[in-house]
């Protein structure tokens, strides 16, 4: 089965098709509320679709094991239950690592911000490269430790623009 994946500026481009705002073609444009809400939604859109499934799956059962078992032996087999048989706690925890990416680590007042489109896409896509490093951050060689702020998404540097603009 093959499967097709866009990037997420890909996917902004395209929800930018057909529409009369010509701030979502310019990225040097100053972002409008409506253009910054439609950007938002599609990068949620975007996380949830991308990460809702095997990726962070993965990396929380990983997370579980790591911190239920003191081997890497007893870890992987945990491991290996929990991904084919996710427990509910695995989908909250999806939700809580979904719910800190997108706009939520960057919300502006586009009527007191100067940000562009082209800042908003690139602080969007680097929060999403922040999200799909999550996966790769443990294995079971860490059996027996505490995990405690693997999960934690931290802002970008492409995203410091934000700081400047009132909420």
């Amino acid at each position: 089965m093959r499967f097709c994946l866009l990037s997420l500026s890909t996917l902004l481009a395209l929800a930018s098709c057909g529409n009369s705002e010509s701030d979502l073609d310019d990225p040097k444009a100053k972002i409008t509320a409506a253009a910054y809400d439609r950007a938002c939604v599609e990068a949620r859109d975007f996380l949830e679709s991308q990460y809702s499934g095997n990726y962070f799956i993965q990396a929380l059962c990983t997370a579980a094991a790591v911190e239920g078992n003191s081997d890497a032996e007893s870890c992987g087999e945990e491991l290996d239950d929990c991904i084919n048989n996710p427990p509910p706690e695995i989908q909250s925890g999806i939700d809580s690592i979904v719910g800190q990416a997108g706009c939520s680590l960057i919300e502006i007042n586009t009527l007191s911000c100067s940000s562009t489109l082209g800042e908003i896409k690139a602080c969007l896509e680097a929060i999403d490269e922040e999200v799909s490093s999550l996966q790769y951050t443990l294995t079971c060689a860490a059996a027996g430790q505490m995990l405690d702020g693997w999960n934690i998404i931290e802002l970008p540097s492409a995203c410091e623009f934000a700081s400047d603009c009132d909420v």
